[in-house]
């Protein structure tokens, strides 16, 4: 039995305004695993894009990447790739 969050996602995200709610959602999921070190930016088509304030946190982040995989696999959001950008402001 499929749990009712799935099945409203798959049917939201047909919708182009269900795309935009699925991009926060990751980004938030995101946010909140990484406990707020870094920013996401944006998440389409299966990218995620998150800013980190320095390159220490570049790297921190590229050796924590499985386990963030792991943990928005686990809320059902499949994520091929992440790229990291750094913001030294």
């Amino acid at each position: 039995m499929e749990k009712i969050d799935k099945i409203l996602l798959t049917a939201l995200y047909k919708k182009p305004i269900g795309r935009l709610a699925r991009s926060a959602m990751v980004c938030f999921y995101a946010e909140e695993w990484g406990e707020h070190r870094f920013k996401a930016i944006s998440f389409s088509n299966g990218v995620l894009k998150l800013s980190v304030g320095s390159s220490a946190g570049a790297m921190e982040l590229d050796m924590k990447k499985e386990e963030l995989f792991t943990f928005l696999k686990s809320k059902s959001i499949q994520v091929k790739k992440i790229y990291t950008v750094t913001d030294y402001r």
